[in-house]
């Protein structure tokens, strides 16, 4: 079941997307990008939180990725303001990924969740 982007965000709150996914493939992981500035707790549940939300909208891919893949990364970056021009160069650059931002509490961007290509790669390498 498909339903559009303007149901799901009132269903899930705000979320941004990329582009249309070429599937996860043997050895690819999600990145969840989280903040740095965060309390590791914080950090913990907010990453669960948007790594069952992408599943939830994108079930083909999290069933994808729970079923083959399983493997998760979560690169930090140092604070909001850092994740905002993250999420800024990840919508604007043609990734060729599935990516998405959760806010957590409502207006402030707390995680971004993207699959793995070899784009998305290589923008995440930046922030190690």
């Amino acid at each position: 079941m498909h339903y559009s982007w303007e149901i799901m965000e009132s269903i899930f709150g705000p979320i941004c997307r990329s582009v249309k996914s070429q599937g996860i493939m043997v050895g690819m992981r999600l990145f969840a990008v989280t903040r740095r500035d965060l309390a590791p707790e914080a950090q913990a549940s907010q990453v669960c939180r948007a790594v069952m939300q992408f599943g939830c909208i994108f079930p083909e891919l999290g069933k994808l990725w729970f079923e083959g893949v399983n493997l998760l990364s979560i690169p930090m970056v140092g604070d909001a303001a850092a994740l905002r021009r993250f999420w800024g160069i990840v919508h604007g650059e043609d990734i060729r990924a599935v990516a998405m931002c959760v806010r957590e509490p409502p207006g402030c961007m707390a995680v971004i969740v993207m699959e793995t290509t070899a784009h998305s790669k290589r923008l995440v390498a930046r922030l190690w």
